[in-house]
């Protein structure tokens, strides 16, 4: 938090500085940053050298449910008002943006720690995986207007929304440490399973969750029309 802190201004008073501060004030798992610590720091690296690329893996990642609570029109996140219902739709994309770029300065941060070559390594990793949570938003997307969408296609969708950033936390935490690109790739692996894990268990508390144990709004998904897992299987049979 203290990492993240140096990037997000505190006192400037304006709407844009005032919706990133709401957004990480609303606290959050931070798994993703943590997961990228606790696997450098297990394989035996220097978790300070870690520091600015997991706060901007943690950074991108709410920039993205900014985004995500817009196109599903959530008002609630965290037991809070999602950012688009208490600043409105316009500053809600503007926040967003603004957070991916904090993320790339706070990730080029590395360079106080990490060699420039290493740096480079990291940023293609980080574009990379950003582009495929984009694929994977756009095909949940794309997937409202079908009903005949597979069990495999949910899956490969859960591994790019949800397994993208997971899968980066994992293998960047790795890399960092000094890890070779065999024990990445066994990460990489693990990080897509969990991403799919992770969005079977949000479809499962959406529709059968506690509002507060969930911290949004319980059957959101159905009234969406999202294609969750208990859906895709339905209509397969």
């Amino acid at each position: 938090d203290s990492e993240i802190s140096k990037f997000i201004p505190s006192n400037i008073n304006k709407t844009l500085y005032n919706a990133a501060k709401y957004t990480f004030s609303s606290g959050g798992k931070r798994l993703r940053s943590n997961l990228c610590l606790v696997v450098c720091e297990t394989l035996g690296g220097d978790i300070k050298k870690a520091l600015p690329f997991a706060a901007a893996i943690e950074i991108v990642h709410n920039a993205s449910l900014i985004h995500d609570d817009v196109e599903d029109e959530d008002k609630i996140r965290r037991n809070m008002q999602t950012v688009w219902e208490k600043y409105g739709i316009p500053q809600a994309i503007n926040t967003g943006l603004y957070l991916i770029f904090k993320s790339y300065e706070c990730l080029l941060n590395s360079r106080k720690s990490l060699n420039e070559a290493d740096v480079l390594k990291l940023n293609n990793m980080f574009t990379d995986s950003l582009v495929s949570l984009v694929e994977g938003q756009s095909m949940e997307w794309d997937f409202k207007y079908r009903d005949d969408v597979s069990i495999g296609e949910y899956v490969d969708m859960a591994q790019k929304k949800t397994g993208a950033l997971i899968c980066l936390s994992l293998t960047s935490g790795a890399f960092i440490a000094g890890e070779s690109d065999v024990l990445q790739n066994h990460l990489m692996k693990y990080g897509k399973s969990i991403g799919v894990a992770f969005q079977i268990t949000d479809d499962l508390l959406n529709l059968f969750g506690s509002t507060n144990e969930y911290g949004k709004e319980v059957g959101s998904d159905i009234k969406e029309g999202k294609r969750s897992i208990l859906v895709v299987y339905c209509l397969s049979k």
